[in-house]
């Protein structure tokens, strides 16, 4: 794959006429010195109590340091690299000591995104190499932000705006760079996805996600996601609904399940009030449980991150949210409330619920801190052997771009 990787840069290179002559020489160097660096500072307190499972409470404080660099541009193109180092000044939860419980941010170094970029094609944006790549929400496809290991993918994407309020992105993926500073090969995942933002009422995509994983198994992860995504709103109304189902595909002998994702909110006086409810499908005889593939999904279904095993299609139960919102900001600090009710798609027991609060201010243009808390309470009656135990998160952060 690191070869291909080469083959295909090779060709870019040369078809866009970046192997230097003498005469590009002078201008090749002035672009690459002309670049404009960047520093990332994110410095992240983090305490997880995960009850009664016979560990102490976790406690980690990580600073996490971004640096980069964009080069000037050279025949519309340029190159962007950016190293990434997380570092434990307090490092009391696994993995860094199994005494503690879990904090998802592991010590490491790594290169985070290192891709060239050209605009040679009017109206398009065309990236090889490494690189953060996210579509509408996060919901299926994200970079999962909130870890001081954020994702990336290697692969190449292209997105056209030629038309007027329609973006066309399509993508060939190979690798993702994980939250757990590792990397996970991947046969390929195609992605396919236009979106039109010409209405404040109604923006609109439609997608195509199309997953080999490695291995010729019948048991193989792989399969296609196929679905839409509407949202917008006016004055005092914002709604949000998405849909997609799951088919076999490549070496896969099951079919997959679906997703259905909504939320309608009132504004008023700056404040938005709504609720919302989240339907992922578990197993059902041959059909598989609904896969988030590559999701944000911390964003989702809970920060306690009861239910990450949605990425991968392991929630074998399904999972409904019922969960009600409400935002809002007050001399600069934003703040977001919620709480959700938690049951089984597939099964005949409610995992539990659970109650979030968080508070952002940006202080200026390049600093900026939050608080956030989340407690879940597991129900008596779940005996699923996922979200059985009380939990209960808090963080603090600040972070500073230069």
């Amino acid at each position: 794959m690191v070869m291909s990787s080469r083959v295909v840069l090779l060709t870019v290179l040369v078809a866009l006429g970046w192997l230097p002559s003498q005469a590009f020489a002078s201008s090749l160097l002035d672009a690459l010195a002309s670049g404009q660096p960047s520093l990332d500072l994110r410095l992240a307190l983090e305490r997880s109590d995960l009850k009664d499972n016979g560990k102490d409470a976790a406690l980690s404080l990580t600073l996490r340091t971004r640096l980069g660099y964009r080069t000037g541009d050279f025949a519309k193109s340029n190159f962007f690299l950016q190293a990434q180092s997380v570092a434990a000044l307090i490092d009391r939860y696994a993995p860094e000591d199994a005494r503690y419980d879990t904090v998802a941010d592991v010590e490491g170094v790594q290169i985070h995104q290192a891709y060239l970029e050209t605009a040679a094609i009017p109206g398009s944006v065309l990236r090889l190499g490494r690189q953060e790549f996210t579509l509408d929400d996060h919901r299926l496809i994200g970079d999962v932000g909130w870890r001081q290991h954020a994702q990336s993918f290697d692969g190449l994407t292209f997105a056209n705006k030629s038309v007027k309020e329609l973006t066309l992105t399509v993508g060939y993926l190979w690798q993702v760079k994980t939250i757990a500073n590792t990397e996970q090969d991947l046969d390929y995942l195609g992605v396919l996805h236009v979106h039109y933002s010409g209405s404040p009422y109604a923006k609109i995509s439609g997608f195509g996600y199309f997953l080999d994983a490695p291995g010729d198994q019948p048991t193989d992860r792989d399969k296609m996601t196929l679905g839409f995504a509407a949202g917008g709103g006016a004055t005092y109304f914002e709604y949000a609904a998405d849909y997609a189902l799951q088919r076999k595909l490549a070496d896969a002998d099951f079919d997959g399940g679906s997703m259905l994702n909504v939320f309608a909110g009132g504004r008023f006086s700056g404040f938005l009030a709504g609720a919302g409810y989240s339907n992922i499908s578990g197993q059902d005889g041959d059909q598989r449980p609904f896969d988030t593939l590559f999701s944000t999904a911390h964003k989702f279904n809970g920060w306690s991150d009861e239910f990450l095993a949605t990425n991968g299609g392991g929630l074998k139960l399904g999972l409904e949210d019922l969960y009600l919102r409400f935002s809002g900001g007050v001399k600069g600090f934003k703040f977001l409330a919620q709480y959700h009710l938690y049951g089984q798609e597939s099964g005949d027991d409610d995992y539990g619920s659970e109650g979030e609060f968080q508070v952002v201010k940006k202080w200026s243009d390049r600093f900026s801190s939050i608080l956030k808390l989340a407690s879940y309470s597991a129900d008596s009656s779940n005996k699923s052997g996922v979200a059985m135990l009380d939990e209960q998160v808090i963080w603090l952060r600040a972070e500073i771009n230069i």
